[in-house]
């Protein structure tokens, strides 16, 4: 066999520092890449007819007939003719196909199988050439806990969106880095998380492509923010699975019942972003970092609020709290992770090592990292 396309493609889980949920209503989020990431090698197969696709995370493996996917999209195309992509006829019509295919998978495989087959038939719909001519096999595996609050789906939808590009020839791995290129990897990993989570704010898809620490406001334009040296955090996964989809309908119905109050609380979530936002951009400052374990407390507080903690993360808020450590949970909440901030030296104090040390007593997972860093990451390679 002769593989044409040789390349590994990687992009970072991401943490919510500030606007959790709050950012679904329009207002403004930091978000920021952590030092886990999901891994896609893709290899192109000249004279294979089929692209198949290793899952280790779910411990899968499925393939699909090239073919069957060109079949598909020449009858899409033709039935939209000059009507253009149609999306969300295009993501009903792939729902149903996939579920004729694959009838007696778990949830979370349906979801993964719609996405895939969703993203490579809008990319070859929108590509010159609208038809595979060879076969491949893609290899993803990731360091994220699924539906943990870390990104994985977006993580996971930015690799998948950017090997997809690649095959149909509409970005280069040498060029990957570009703006031009960077945008279409994040708007067709948006239309992942839709599969995914349904009504996504976009939050996710762009701090996994372009990494960083990012300020996001739904349906503008987001930028980044500098920041002087890494932020040290330690992740801490309570092992309590939920569903990010879930949680923000729960919260939507309690906006109904509760307009007013709930758009407060959207209002000082707002003013957290605000406050923090010059913080990171001056944390060599001792006082500052005072003043974001401050913000840390209150932004936890306010999602307490409004329903999403989980006795699992009050926990860990408890631990560290009596360890004298600032924590808040990070994502969707009702599990997941939650987030300690670290203080520079943190290494040298006793007051970390019985952090960790009662964190792990008490079942719970932890992973030291920094927040910030690079996004997608494309390497040709020769595996």
């Amino acid at each position: 066999m002769s593989n044409i396309i040789k390349v590994k493609i990687s992009s970072p889980g991401k943490v919510i520092l500030h606007g959790e949920h709050s950012v679904v209503y329009k207002k403004p989020a930091l978000a920021a890449v952590v030092g886990v990431r999901t891994r896609l090698d893709l290899f192109e197969v000249c004279d294979s007819s089929v692209c198949v696709f290793h899952l280790n995370s779910l411990q899968c493996s499925f393939e699909i007939q090239i073919s069957e996917i060109n079949t598909f999209v020449e009858s899409f195309i033709q039935q939209q003719g000059a009507a253009g992509l149609g999306k969300d006829l295009l993501l009903k019509r792939t729902r149903e196909a996939v579920d004729a295919k694959f009838p007696d998978q778990s949830s979370v495989q349906v979801k993964t199988l719609h996405a895939i087959y969703y993203l490579l038939c809008g990319c070859l719909i929108t590509s010159k050439n609208s038809a595979l001519s060879s076969g491949s096999v893609l290899k993803i595996s990731s360091e994220l806990n699924i539906g943990a609050g870390l990104g994985s789906s977006a993580s996971f939808g930015v690799c998948l969106a950017t090997a997809f590009l690649i095959l149909t020839k509409q970005i280069s791995s040498q060029q990957y880095a570009s703006e031009e290129s960077l945008s279409l990897v994040s708007s067709w990993a948006f239309e992942s998380e839709r599969v995914m989570h349904g009504n996504p704010s976009g939050v996710d898809n762009t701090i996994c492509t372009y990494g960083g620490i990012v300020r996001f406001t739904k349906g503008e334009p987001f930028s980044q923010i500098e920041v002087p040296k890494p932020l040290h955090v330690l992740l801490v996964d309570s092992k309590v699975s939920r569903s990010t989809a879930k949680l923000v309908e729960k919260v939507a119905i309690l906006r109904i019942k509760f307009p007013k109050l709930i758009d407060l609380l959207w209002d000082s979530m707002e003013e957290v972003v605000e406050a923090a936002t010059p913080i990171y951009q001056n944390l060599d400052d001792k006082e500052n970092f005072g003043k974001l374990e401050e913000l840390f407390r209150i932004n936890n507080d306010l999602l307490s609020a409004i329903g999403v903690s989980h006795e699992s993360l009050e926990k860990i808020f408890s631990i560290a709290t009596r360890n004298k450590f600032s924590s808040k949970l990070t994502g969707a909440g009702g599990g997941g992770y939650a987030i300690i901030l670290l203080p520079s030296d943190y290494k040298g104090r006793e007051n970390y090592s019985v952090l960790c040390k009662e964190l792990i007593a008490a079942g719970f997972g932890i992973t030291e990292t920094t927040v910030g860093g690079r996004g997608l990451i494309v390497e040709k390679d020769d595996f």
